[in-house]
């Protein structure tokens, strides 16, 4: 990542929040703002204009999720196999949809989560999903709480904090 300093980056309008921590907490030095660490910061439209303006050599690197890639590697074969990823963040917890323990009856949280565990399985579903750039539900993995705590300890909070 040092290759970058001093170098022009763009980062998508709609970068999504762990993208935005990766890029400021591990893709500059530490306790260095982003605008001073890289010559200039151009924000994108989307992650498919960043990833072009990376290949067009608009903009000398990016950052975007691994759905993002592999929706560029889809539609644009060519450009992204030209394209080298030069760190990869590793794994990060997903978002979660949390509620209020007792503020839901049971029945009511049942169809929510078929429902939402059965998005995919629907045309209007599947829609849903792609508009809002969710691959699917899931439910919450056994190693969550240690997902969480292995994030803390790799992206801890700035001091002060």
């Amino acid at each position: 990542m040092a290759g970058l300093e001093g170098k022009t980056v763009t980062l998508p309008e709609v970068t999504r929040e762990h993208c935005r921590l990766y890029f400021e907490r591990r893709c500059v030095k530490p306790g260095v703002k982003a605008s001073a660490y890289f010559k200039e910061v151009v924000a994108s439209a989307d992650t498919t204009n960043a990833l072009d303006d990376v290949f067009e050599k608009l903009a000398d690197a990016t950052v975007v999720d691994a759905v993002a890639l592999e929706e560029y590697r889809k539609a644009k074969p060519g450009r992204c196999g030209k394209l080298k990823v030069i760190h990869d963040s590793g794994a990060m917890p997903c978002a979660v949809v949390a509620y209020r323990a007792k503020r839901f009856d049971p029945e009511t949280i049942r169809r929510f989560q078929v429902g939402l565990l059965g998005a995919r399985s629907s045309a209007s579903g599947k829609r849903m999903l792609e508009m809002i750039r969710i691959t699917s539900f899931q439910h919450v993995p056994d190693t969550y709480a240690q997902q969480l705590a292995d994030s803390v300890e790799n992206y801890p909070p700035p001091a002060g904090k």
